[in-house]
């Protein structure tokens, strides 16, 4: 036996030598492959962690959704049930129509389509992501409202509606918000409409308005305005800029 294992033992290590070689890459392989999926896992345990754990403020959630977000879908667990996103969200239209800002016609229209509501989670170029739900009240046409609601307080931090809304393109001797409009297609309307979304704003949020800055008029109707609401927390001021846009047939807030 050893005479042998001495005759082919330089052949057998040899051979061996040569296989494990060849199997070194996919050796290699396998390992990186093992670690990247550590890896991976990590990120996604991460990243459920930071949307569960974090508990956003009204004011950080209006940011992310003013920062042109990525839109997630989420199946996860949340604080608002369908039902619920829903509710938040027609009684912020409720809230808008008892100021004026959305037309008698626009309340019945919603009232006979259909509605959906998402839950997705939004993501912030710096980190910053926030819970929310997409309510949609659409036909097969068109969509006329979009109302993002937080899912943490259950507050509309994105509104977009379309053929609905109070505009600055209004006729001669229109109320809008118990003021009435004269001139058609001015400066003057869209801020006056401004200044009622204002007032909306502050009672909605319970914020103060501190700044408005006129960043594009278009003469054929509408106007855009960034609003400087301050909010306060624990006795700490906190001050969003968020976009208000005006159009001949509809309008944006923070969209």
């Amino acid at each position: 036996m050893s005479k042998q294992l001495k005759r082919y033992g330089p052949t057998i290590l040899t051979l061996l030598l040569v296989a494990l070689g060849a199997a070194m890459p996919w050796l290699a392989s396998l390992a990186q492959d093992v670690r990247i999926g550590k890896l991976q896992e990590d990120l996604e345990l991460n990243t459920v962690s930071l949307t569960l754990l974090q508990d956003n403020g009204l004011e950080q959630t209006l940011r992310i959704a003013s920062s042109a977000p990525v839109t997630i879908p989420w199946e996860g667990g949340t604080a608002l049930t369908e039902d619920e996103a829903f509710q938040a969200a027609d009684e912020a239209l409720n809230e808008m129509y008892s100021f004026g800002l959305l037309q008698k016609r626009g309340m019945q229209i919603l009232s006979k389509v259909g509605m959906t509501a998402e839950p997705c989670l939004m993501v912030a170029e710096n980190g910053g992501s926030a819970l929310v739900w997409n309510c949609c009240w659409a036909d097969e046409d068109m969509a006329f409202c979009t109302i993002t609601v937080d899912d943490a307080s259950g507050k509309a931090v994105q509104l977009h509606l379309s053929s609905l809304a109070e505009t600055g393109n209004a006729p001669p001797s229109q109320t809008m918000g118990g003021v009435t409009m004269y001139s058609t297609n001015s400066i003057e309307n869209c801020w006056v409409l401004m200044d009622v979304w204002a007032s909306f704003l502050q009672y909605y949020y319970n914020a103060t308005l501190v700044t408005v800055t006129e960043l594009e008029y278009f003469p054929d109707g509408g106007a855009n305005f960034l609003l400087g609401l301050e909010f306060y927390d624990d006795d700490t001021a906190q001050t969003c800029s968020l976009l208000l846009e005006m159009y001949p047939d509809e309008v944006r807030f923070n969209f």
